[in-house]
């Protein structure tokens, strides 16, 4: 697995040296293995690694136990580690968002303050391709452009991910072969989530009864739609230079020639004047693009 790991870190240039690299560890399995990964992969590019920890407050004293466990193996580990804890479902209310959303944004917030701290240059996150299948099915679901058929991309600005290229069952192997202990988090086996309903009931039954390997063919055509829509939006950018004059704010497609333009780019110029217009892309759906 690890090297595995290391070619896809070298194929998306994930990480330089002298980069200080925040690793979200919440003491799953997941985490800690990333933390380790990244470890290993010190001692060829040498960077610096700080860990942060969220405590969300939804699990009482299981959490505390989380949050002390990844505050020892950091301290054993000689890992600067940075620890929160946070009322995410007071701050969920607050916010009006879900509680797994409250808790993503809250993340990611204390992230980006790690990274003012400790003048970080990359985040890096333990999503892998099982989460990414997860995903997937949920973008299908709920009605994705072709965007969202990309799934999790392996690189998003200053945000890593390098266990994308590797199952969840190679993670455990990975920990199993190594002796290294993580915590077990109970509210995963809850279908509570939606996520968690598509871990614990679509994934496996698709594995069962469709196709063994499932998750990699569909990782495979996640692959196949971010290059796909990396030459799309290429082309996209060249029609929106020829037929979108922007003044003053005010936004206009010339109207000359429109009709030759492949629908698929008009729509994919149309979502991005909308996203200009409204400062988010966030939320902008086909249903806009159409009226």
């Amino acid at each position: 697995m690890l090297e595995k790991v290391k070619k896809y870190v070298t194929e998306w240039d994930m990480l330089r040296e002298k980069d200080k690299v925040v690793v979200g560890v919440s003491g799953g399995a997941d985490s800690v293995c990333l933390l380790f990964v990244l470890i290993e992969l010190r001692k060829q590019i040498p960077f610096e690694i700080i860990a942060v920890h969220v405590n969300h407050e939804l699990r009482g004293e299981a959490a505390k136990r989380d949050e002390e466990y990844v505050k020892t193996l950091c301290n054993t580990l000689g890992i600067v580690c940075e620890t929160y804890s946070e009322n995410v479902e007071l701050i969920a209310k607050n916010r009006k968002q879900s509680t797994e959303e409250a808790g993503r944004t809250v993340r990611y917030e204390k992230f980006r303050q790690v990274m003012e701290m400790h003048g970080g240059t990359r985040i890096a996150l333990a999503h892998h391709k099982n989460d990414n299948v997860e995903t997937l099915i949920m973008n299908l679901a709920r009605g994705s452009g072709l965007k969202g058929l990309g799934g999790i991309r392996p690189v998003s600005g200053d945000i890593i991910r390098p266990l994308l290229c590797v199952k969840r069952s190679e993670i455990e192997k990975y920990l199993d072969e190594h002796q290294i202990s993580y915590c077990t988090d109970a509210t995963n086996e809850s279908d509570d989530y939606t996520r968690n309903r598509v871990r614990n009931h679509v994934i496996p039954y698709l594995e069962e009864y469709v196709n063994a390997g499932v998750v990699n063919h569909l990782d495979e055509t996640m692959q196949q739609m971010r290059e796909i829509h990396a030459y799309l939006q290429v082309q996209m950018c060249s029609v929106y230079n020829e037929f979108v004059q922007e003044e003053e704010g005010i936004y206009i497609i010339k109207e000359a020639g429109w009709n030759n333009v492949p629908k698929v780019l008009q729509s994919m110029v149309v979502k991005e004047v909308l996203v200009r217009v409204s400062g988010k892309e966030k939320n902008i759906t086909l249903g806009h693009v159409n009226d």
